[in-house]
């Protein structure tokens, strides 16, 4: 009796055991074809992908080139030697043709001019290379005209806000002193540009710096004796027209500056080399209320110190090189000297 319920419990085994394996097995492939076939509820949207071979990706629009937005965006050209530079020939062309459109004289023939220029790009430019600060000090050349002008910089910044923020303590009448400070500048600005072309921009920047210089030092001379007498008419007079003198030939010595610092630049590190040098020049302009403050302390000290600066930055212009009617420099490659990495 119990050998046969035994036998009983091994058969109801073995036919579960059998049916478990009988069961039909669902294929993936039907499996998939039984989701994607069903109908979505009434008040339901349909999530059903198509099949990846079949589905299409988002086009996407090519961005405009670079050049197009420029020449979209901006109202001033380019400069025609940063796009000889840089090798973009067809910008360069159109400027040109624009310039002989505009000045009525005939078109160049640049076909020569662009020729040698992708000659000279590839022997000595580098396209991907970038230029820093640093680059400024990578040559003898650089360093010597960085260096120098750099104490030409802070010298002339330092007279012209000094000069501008002191005035008052010789002043006859602070409004009628104002406004010839800011009249003196019409002939600076006016006589610059045609002297730079006549004369040079080397001598010129060297003939203004040692005048300013000379009428600095007169000025302090002057105020300082007025100061003494209890202010004098005739000397308060005197000390007030040699500053409106002073400040005349430190304006034009800055604006002379300004033209001579983008010329002694190559045109790879022109706008780094500028505004390292603007800089050095804002430096200037906050050191000049130290001395306004120094002038009512010690009267005329302010003109003597602005005086003597002039007179240092005058031996740096000696140490630069003549750039009228001189071929530009386009890379700093050509700064380099042999010994140069």
């Amino acid at each position: 009796m119990v050998h046969t319920e035994v036998d009983k419990s091994d058969n109801n085994r073995k036919n579960l055991h059998n049916g478990i394996l009988k069961r039909k097995m669902i294929e993936p492939n039907k499996l998939r074809q039984q989701v994607v076939q069903t109908k979505a509820k009434p008040g339901y949207t349909s999530t059903r992908l198509p099949p990846l071979k079949t589905r299409k990706l988002p086009e996407v629009k090519e961005p405009k080139s670079s050049e197009t937005l420029d020449d979209k965006r901006s109202f001033v050209p380019e400069s025609f030697r940063w796009l000889i530079a840089k090798r973009k020939f067809e910008r360069a062309e159109k400027l040109i043709n624009f310039v002989a459109n505009v000045n009525r004289v005939p078109k160049p023939d640049l076909k020569s001019l662009f020729a040698t220029a992708m000659k000279e790009t590839i022997t000595t430019s580098k396209p991907t290379a970038g230029y820093t600060i640093f680059t400024l000090w990578s040559s003898k050349e650089l360093r010597i005209v960085t260096l120098a002008l750099s104490a030409v910089w802070f010298a002339i910044s330092i007279t012209w806000y000094s000069i501008a923020l002191g005035m008052e303590s010789i002043s006859v009448d602070i409004f009628w002193t104002m406004f010839l400070i800011n009249l003196v500048d019409v002939p600076a600005f006016s006589v610059t540009g045609p002297l730079l072309n006549r004369f040079g921009r080397r001598k010129y920047c060297f003939v203004t710096f040692a005048a300013s210089s000379i009428l600095c030092c007169v000025s302090g001379v002057f105020q300082h004796f007025d100061k003494l007498s209890q202010n004098s008419a005739s000397l308060t007079v005197t000390a007030l027209v040699l500053s409106l003198l002073a400040k005349m030939t430190v304006t034009a010595a800055d604006t002379a500056v300004i033209v001579y610092t983008a010329e002694l630049y190559p045109t790879d590190v022109r706008t780094t080399g500028c505004g390292f040098q603007g800089t050095v020049g804002r430096l200037g302009a906050i050191a000049a209320p130290l001395l306004v403050h120094l002038d009512g302390i010690y009267p005329g000290s302010m003109y003597f110190t602005c005086g003597m600066l002039l007179f240092l930055s005058t031996g740096s212009i000696l140490r630069l090189k003549e750039t009228k009617d001189d071929i530009l420099q386009d890379s700093v490659i050509n700064t380099l000297d042999p010994g140069d990495g």
